[in-house]
């Protein structure tokens, strides 16, 4: 054998401990899974509770307060600024999501109207 044609021998060997073939299946297999997974059963006893959304509870507490206004009608204009710092204090808390969610509503715009009559905002 020649130097020539053991290097090239030598060369292909080399050449091929580098950059083994490709088994497709083997490849395959890695991102595709012959199996299904697990199915997960969703019926089984679980407790959940109904539990209102932030938004809901200041609904149902503007809702209180709305309700104690008609059996009282005779506050002063105090209690009236008093109650709507409380209730601004509150929206101010508000995630932005529902916060604009609030702002597209009626309910912004009667509070608004309300603000504007005691004079509280402009």
């Amino acid at each position: 054998m020649k130097q020539d044609d053991f290097d090239v021998e030598l060369e292909r060997y080399l050449h091929a401990r580098r950059h083994p073939k490709v088994n497709f299946r083997d490849v395959a297999n890695k991102f595709w899974s012959p199996r299904k997974p697990d199915q997960i059963d969703l019926n089984t006893d679980v407790e959940t509770y109904d539990k209102p959304s932030f938004l809901e509870r200041v609904k149902q507490k503007k809702d209180q307060v709305v309700a104690s206004l008609k059996k009282n009608p005779e506050l002063s204009s105090a209690d009236i600024k008093e109650v709507a710092k409380i209730a601004l204090g509150v929206i101010r808390q508000l995630p932005d999501e529902e916060l604009k969610r609030f702002k597209q509503s009626a309910d912004f715009e009667i509070l608004k109207e309300i603000l504007k009559r005691y004079e509280l905002i402009k």
